[in-house]
């Protein structure tokens, strides 16, 4: 069964909010203190550029939680 456009955007925007919100500073600076390597550190209105780049932002205003 394939699932409506409504229905993509819903989801999208339920994954994004949750990869959004987990966010640990503190193991972070942990990783950095201890030198272990980490991928990268963003700030999150970079992230939030390329959201906006990409129209990711504009699916968002129309999703009703």
């Amino acid at each position: 069964m394939r699932q409506t456009k409504d229905e993509i955007s819903q989801s999208l925007a339920e994954r994004l909010c949750w990869a959004v919100a987990c966010r640990d500073d503190c193991r972070v600076a942990r990783c950095l203190y201890c030198k272990q390597v980490v991928d990268g550190v963003y700030r999150l209105d970079d992230f939030f550029h390329f959201l906006d780049q990409v129209a990711v932002m504009a699916l968002l205003e129309h999703v009703h939680g």
